[in-house]
C-alpha cells in the first residue's frame, strides 16, 4: 500500500503543477485558478484574519487584477459585506474561508488553493481505498490516474471556491456509508460530515439521497436522523433571501415564474452538461455512462442504487440553479459513487477493456 500511496503523490503532484503551469483561457472557457466567486470566499479569509473591508477589498481587487482570467476587474467596495448582495447566501458557506486562514496567514492570498488542492488529493486517495476495499487497489490506481488527468475534474478541484471541498467531504462519506457495518461511530462520523457539508455550500439534496438509500436499506432511524439533519443544517437558508439562486440565470423572472421554468431547466442543464462533456472531456463523460449502464445493469445492488440517487439529486440541484454551460462542476461529487459502482463490476469492466484489447483490471 505504500507504493500505491506514493505513486498516487506522485500523480497528484503531476497534476497540480501541470494546472500551475497551464492556467487561462481555453476556447474562451474560464480555467483560470481564481474564478469570480472565489472573490468572496478570499475577502472573508482575509476579514477574518484582521483587515478591515477597504484593506481586503483591495488586496483581492489588486490580486484579481493581475491573476484571474475573466471579471478581473473588482470594485473593491463591491464585496463589502453590506453591498454585495451575494452575502445573502454566501455568508453560510463558512467552512472553505475558515480552513483557508493559516494558508492564507502564512502565504497570502494563494494559500487559497491549499484546501482545494488538498480536496483533490482527498479524491485520489479516497479513490483508490474505494477501489481497495472492495478488492481491486490496481482499479483504484487506475481510476486515480484518470482523474488526475481529466480536464474538467482539474479545471474545477484546485480553483478558489468551496466546490472541491465539497467533493472531498462527500468522498469520505462513501468510505463510511460502503462499509459493511455502519456502526454509531460511523454514523455520528457521517453526521458531521452532514453538517460539514452544509457550511460549505447547498448540499442538502445529496444528504437527503442517502436519507433515503438508508430507507431502502431498512435503516428507518439512521435515516429519518439524516433527513433531519440535512434539513435542520439548511434552515438557516431560509432566513435569507435564496431566491436569486433560484434560476440564477433568469433572475427577472418572478418565483412562480421560476417553478413553471422548472422543468424546463431540468431538461436544458442535463443536455448542456451531456454535451459540453462530449465537445471538452469524453472520456470523463465515458466513464460516467459506463457507470449508469452498469448500475442499471445490477440495478438492486447498494452502490447502483445509491449512485442513482445522488446523481438525480445533483441533476436536481444543478436544475435549481439553473446556470447551463458549467462543464460537470456542480455533478463533481458523483465521482466517488461512480467508483464505487465501477469496481464493483470490475469483472464486467475487464471483460470491455479485453475486448479493446486492453490489458485487463483487476
Amino acid at each position: 500500500m505504500f507504493l500505491s500511496i506514493t505513486f498516487i503523490l506522485f500523480l497528484f503532484t503531476l497534476s497540480l503543477l501541470a494546472k500551475l503551469r497551464a492556467n487561462g483561457l481555453v476556447y474562451g472557457l474560464d480555467f483560470g485558478l481564481f474564478h469570480p466567486d472565489g472573490s468572496l470566499y478570499t475577502f472573508r479569509t482575509l476579514t477574518w484574519l484582521g483587515y478591515t473591508q477597504d484593506e481586503a477589498g483591495i488586496k483581492v481587487s489588486e490580486w484579481y487584477a493581475n491573476y484571474a482570467v475573466k471579471a478581473n476587474q473588482i470594485d473593491p467596495q463591491s464585496l463589502h459585506f453590506e453591498i454585495s448582495p451575494h452575502w445573502e447566501i454566501y455568508q453560510l458557506r463558512l467552512l472553505y474561508p475558515a480552513l483557508s486562514m493559516p494558508f492564507v496567514f502564512l502565504m497570502g492570498i494563494p494559500g487559497m488553493l491549499v484546501i482545494p488542492s488538498l480536496s483533490m488529493l482527498t479524491l485520489l486517495i479516497s479513490t483508490f481505498f474505494i477501489a481497495r476495499s472492495l478488492g481491486s487497489p490496481s482499479l483504484g490506481i487506475f481510476f486515480a490516474a484518470f482523474f488526475s488527468f481529466s480536464l474538467t475534474i482539474s479545471r474545477w478541484m484546485y480553483i478558489n471556491t468551496a466546490d472541491s471541498l465539497l467533493v472531498a467531504l462527500t468522498c469520505l462519506a462513501v468510505l463510511i456509508i460502503m462499509r459493511d457495518r455502519l456502526t454509531t461511530m460511523l454514523f455520528l462520523c457521517l453526521i458531521f460530515l452532514v453538517i460539514l457539508a452544509s457550511l460549505t455550500r447547498f448540499s442538502l439534496f445529496i444528504w437527503i439521497a442517502v436519507g433515503l438509500f438508508l430507507v431502502i436499506k431498512k435503516h428507518y432511524a439512521k435515516a429519518i436522523i439524516m433527513i433531519v439533519v440535512a434539513f435542520v443544517s439548511f434552515l438557516p437558508h431560509l432566513l435569507v433571501d435564496y431566491a436569486p439562486a433560484v434560476l440564477a440565470s433568469q433572475s427577472q423572472l418572478s418565483l412562480p415564474e421560476k417553478v413553471l421554468q422548472f422543468p424546463y431547466s431540468l431538461i436544458r442543464v442535463g443536455f448542456y452538461e451531456v454535451a459540453q462533456l462530449a465537445v471538452l472531456d469524453r472520456f470523463l463523460l465515458g466513464f460516467i455512462l459506463i457507470a449508469i449502464l452498469f448500475a442499471a445493469y445490477n440495478y438492486i445492488s447498494d452502490s447502483s442504487r445509491l449512485f442513482f440517487v445522488v446523481l438525480a439529486s445533483l441533476w436536481l440541484t444543478g436544475a435549481i440553479n439553473g446556470v447551463i454551460g458549467v462543464n460537470f462542476r456542480y455533478q463533481l461529487p458523483i465521482l466517488p459513487f461512480a467508483v464505487w459502482v465501477l469496481v464493483e463490476h470490475r469483472d464486467r469492466l475487464s471483460q470491455a477493456f479485453s475486448k479493446s484489447r486492453l490489458p485487463k483490471l483487476r
